[in-house]
């Protein structure tokens, strides 16, 4: 491991949050903004006549307790929402473009211009690994949700694929004629989608490397994707200032949301996966400071934001209770009222039979050993998951503990209930007992209102 121009800073007033009412720059709120309210504003442009000092990416952690910002003068900022501190990481030579934090937060990629992809530790700022093989600038990195690949779509037309434990090549997946802007894991992690200059969307099969489809619609570059939680439903948003959805089972357009004026740089999807944020930028003259978010089931536009300039990006936090926006030189937190923006219907998440069900994690005891972690439900659906040191997947070891993660989605046909499972959890492996030091597990779907989690 290789430790790269490290600088730790800890901003407790200066650069640290500001919250929005004591801004000077002009924001126009919603009509609903008691629904949704700005909390807020990261200066992030200490030379704010420069662009070399914006913000380019976010990225929220699991937990939504920190926010990731990846900016054009090589930095990238971790901000603690919780304590108002602010790490910064130091190693890229040249602008970057994408963050991402591995699904347990333990860790977060970064694409940036100079061709690398890099691994940080996100506790200590620790630069952990540098990805090299690209030829053009990163674009886009992205973690699979079992977090032992990582992705990186780059300029040069291709998309890469490492292994997070051996830092080695899986694939290099080529069928794009431009430049690859965004890719996007499936939830279960079959599929890698990506987008490119050429306004398409390829499919990846990531058992094989094959392209297995590819979806058309846009009549320029594709920009951004996202997928929902299930995976059935594809979001793209691209210079042709439309945002489309897709059903990724039939491989067909379900419909085209407008209402941006200039090229659309982010999309997110609610936790739930019933609204999508979408961001505008620039246009030749045209500026699109807006950020929409739509139904996704009926296709309608129910709230927006005004920002004040253009925007970046788009982040749900993965609670679903903030949005973070990237705006020249600024970075907006918003707070949501969940219940007003993305109500619950009776047959979706959040239904009131969420009352009866509940979520339990705990230890297996395997003779000496204690390598089983269980997630069990007291809920109508059955639900249990169990996984061994044998099953899972091993993330890393330093030969005194173990990191292992696991990701499921179930779905239960009687009940019409799908659910998302992620998990992590650490065995210190310092001596001959084995022993579960700690786990964290989330549930999302089924009739949940919110995410369910335990820990230890």
């Amino acid at each position: 491991m290789r430790k790269v121009g490290l600088i730790l800073i800890l901003v407790c007033l200066g650069l640290s949050p500001v919250f929005a009412q004591e801004t000077s720059r002009p924001i126009i709120m919603p009509e609903n903004a008691d629904e949704i309210t700005l909390l807020y504003e990261f200066e992030v442009a200490t030379q704010p006549d420069n662009n070399a000092y914006r913000e380019n990416a976010l990225a929220f952690s699991p937990d939504s307790k920190m926010l990731a910002v990846g900016l054009l003068d090589r930095l990238i900022r971790l901000y603690d929402l919780e304590t108002e501190e602010m790490i910064e990481l130091v190693g890229h030579t040249d602008s970057v473009w994408s963050v991402a934090f591995s699904p347990n937060g333990s860790m977060l990629a970064s694409g940036a211009y100079d061709s690398t992809v890099r691994l940080w530790n996100v506790a200590t700022g620790e630069e952990l690994y540098t990805f090299t093989g690209p030829t053009g600038w990163i674009n886009s990195v992205a973690f699979s949700p079992d977090g032992t690949l990582i992705a990186a779509g780059e300029a040069d037309n291709k998309v890469w694929v490492w292994s997070v434990a051996t830092h080695e090549t899986v694939f290099v997946l080529e069928g794009h004629t431009g430049y690859v802007a965004d890719i996007a894991f499936s939830p279960a992690g079959d599929l890698l989608a990506s987008a490119g200059g050429d306004g398409l969307i390829c499919l990846w099969d990531l058992t094989t490397g094959e392209q297995k489809q590819v979806l058309t619609g846009h009549y320029l570059s594709v920009e951004t994707l996202a997928f929902n939680i299930d995976g059935s439903i594809l979001a793209s948003g691209g210079s042709d200032t439309t945002v489309r959805l897709w059903d990724i089972a039939q491989g067909t357009q379900r419909s085209v949301l407008q209402s941006h004026i200039a090229w659309i740089n982010g999309l997110s999807f609610s936790p739930y996966g019933r609204i999508l944020a979408s961001s505008g930028g620039t246009t030749g003259n045209k500026i699109d400071e807006t950020v929409y978010l739509w139904d996704v089931a009926t296709g309608e536009e129910i709230s927006y934001l005004e920002t004040g300039n253009r925007v970046s990006d788009v982040k749900f936090s993965p609670d679903g209770k903030l949005i973070a926006t990237g705006q020249y030189g600024y970075v907006d937190v918003w707070g949501i009222d969940r219940d007003a923006v993305e109500p619950t219907a009776p047959d979706s998440p959040g239904s009131s039979t969420s009352q009866e069900c509940s979520i339990t994690c705990g230890e297996i005891f395997m003779g000496i050993d204690v390598d089983y972690l269980y997630i069990d439900f007291t809920c109508e659906d059955p639900l249990q998951v169990q996984s061994t040191s044998n099953e899972d997947t091993a993330l890393a070891s330093d030969g005194r503990s173990e990191t292992h993660t696991l990701t499921e989605t179930r779905t239960f046909p009687e009940t019409g209930h799908q659910y998302h499972i992620e998990a992590t959890w650490i065995l210190d492996i310092s001596t001959n007992d084995y022993f579960l030091s700690s786990y964290q597990a989330t549930v999302t779907g089924g009739p949940f209102a919110e995410p369910q989690v335990c820990s230890k």
